[in-house]
């Protein structure tokens, strides 16, 4: 190593404006940790300048706030050099901080106001640097999506107002609670609809997996934080969502669409970054899903973990990818996926009493649970399914897929329990989500991935089926939705190189 590589490896000055930048970001994170740390034992909900202080606001406030943090850092030393080093840090650290309003905000109008800059925001991000035609036609997918999605939010805050003469949230949901049913329903539908637009659900995913051009620390805050707004606005609201089961039966019908959309296009791509982009799409659409079926603690705690994945993630793209690991012959994983499902199965009543979380309290409690019973059986395809016939590795892998069985439904029993106990003091004891469209609800996202597990199970036989050929071919290239969207917006708004940056 010559001298001036060791001198390279040294800390660098930052201009003042990052330094800061980056100074408020962590601000953020210790005033949040000092609100969590207050709410653990202090659970009563406030409202204070237009910003929640309760336990939902303290935990993704600081999640936003430290992923912000740790992207803004990488972010100043991979920058090191460019010409708009400056602006694009600024652009990161003004994105964070409206995300962390949206996470925060207890009054309509603030909630709105961040909610439209937070998109803003991201915009000029996506386009930093780029202004290809490939670049500008994603952009203008976002811009679309984001308009939607804010103008849903604008009506939903119209009729909360009207109906609750205020525009604080908390009055709002107690307003809630006295309103005849026809008037929850558009303000419930509304809501979804917004959150479905924020959070990258079919239809308005297309613009994702298109903007894998932006710089990596922009991939990672908005994959890791961003897309969770459409999550945090579904829990903030659940007392209204919940109530209003035709809303719920939507919000489980395109999350499960996305899920599966997601899924089959994630298994296709080639680059590491476009399969991450698909990833987060399935990810969100399970997310929501949750929150359709009335499970929001476990939405919560998804966030969270999958934010954290992903960020780590797109932050490790650059490193050498993991080789695939081997898969068994069709009949062998299928056998091992049904065995891996019925055990965890078999292990979930011990685990409920040694818990307290019943999956038989309502049809939500049964999706997740049979969901976690299918990721048992998946996880035993993947420990004994490309073991061979070596005695030691079978021997390990048994004792591995035993311990997944026993272990896996415990710990996330006691994970949805303990999350329910945490966010009831924000979102209050919740009717309990039953009949026939909760049911509804419930079952196909259930079924949908039950038949994606079966499918990746079958694999090597599939993989000989002409038709299912063809599907992979199209799901490489998101069934081509993007291309569609595009025709039609053509007609509307012509995409240049720079189109997008004069709408936004």
């Amino acid at each position: 190593m010559s001298y001036i590589d060791e001198f390279d490896l040294l800390p660098r000055p930052r201009p003042a404006a990052s330094f800061e930048a980056e100074r408020l970001l962590w601000f953020l994170v210790v005033a949040s940790g000092a609100v969590l740390v207050w709410q653990l034992p202090w659970p009563t909900p406030l409202e204070f300048a237009g910003l929640a202080i309760d336990r939902l606001s303290a935990v993704a406030g600081l999640f936003v706030a430290v992923v912000g943090g740790v992207v803004h850092r990488f972010a100043s030393r991979s920058m090191e050099g460019h010409p708009e080093r400056g602006r694009f840090l600024a652009l990161l650290a003004f994105s964070t901080c409206m995300a962390f309003l949206v996470s925060c905000a207890s009054n309509l109008l603030l909630l709105a106001v961040a909610w439209v800059l937070l998109s803003a925001s991201v915009h000029q991000l996506l386009v930093f640097g780029d202004d290809t035609r490939s670049a500008s036609r994603a952009a203008r997918r976002k811009f679309m999506a984001a308009r939607l999605g804010e103008m849903a939010l604008f009506a939903a805050i119209g009729l909360l107002w009207w109906h609750g003469r205020s525009f604080e949230i908390g009055a709002c949901l107690a307003a809630a609670e006295g309103m005849p049913r026809h008037a929850l329903v558009p303000i419930a539908s509304l809501l979804v609809i917004a959150a479905m637009a924020r959070s990258v659900q079919v239809p308005f995913h297309a613009w994702l997996p298109d903007t894998m051009q932006a710089p990596t620390p922009v991939s990672a805050l908005l994959h890791a934080g961003i897309v969770n707004a459409g999550g945090i606005l579904l829990i903030r609201f659940a007392p209204i969502v919940v109530r209003v089961s035709e809303a719920c039966v939507l919000l489980s019908a395109v999350g499960t669409i996305t899920i599966v959309v997601g899924a089959l296009a994630m298994q296709q791509q080639l680059r590491v970054k476009q399969t991450l982009a698909w990833s987060t799409v399935a990810q969100m659409g399970f997310m929501v899903v949750q929150c359709a079926v009335a499970a929001f603690p476990a939405a919560l705690l998804h966030l969270i973990g999958h934010g954290a994945y992903k960020a780590l993630a797109f932050l490790r793209s650059g490193e050498t990818p993991r080789r695939a690991r081997a898969i068994g012959p069709a009949w062998w994983n299928l056998a091992l996926l049904g065995a891996g499902t019925l055990a965890a199965i078999a292990c979930m009543g011990p685990a409920s009493r040694w818990t307290g979380f019943d999956p038989r309290h309502a049809p939500g409690e049964t999706a997740l649970a049979l969901v976690v019973a299918i990721g048992v059986g998946q996880a035993w395809v993947a420990a004994l399914g490309g073991c061979g016939r070596a005695v030691l590795a079978i021997a390990r892998g048994l004792g591995t897929a035993i311990g997944i069985a026993v272990a896996a439904p415990v710990l996330c029993f006691a994970a949805y329990r303990a999350a329910g106990i945490f966010l009831q003091p924000v979102i209050g004891d919740l009717p309990r989500a039953t009949g026939p469209l909760m049911t509804l609800a419930a079952v196909m996202p259930a079924v949908a991935i039950a038949m994606l597990a079966l499918a990746h199970a079958a694999q090597p036989w599939l993989g000989r089926i002409a038709v299912w050929r063809s599907m992979q071919v199209q799901a490489r290239a998101g069934f081509h939705l993007g291309a569609r969207l595009d025709r039609v917006l053509d007609a509307f708004l012509p995409a240049g190189p720079n189109a997008e940056t004069r709408h936004a």
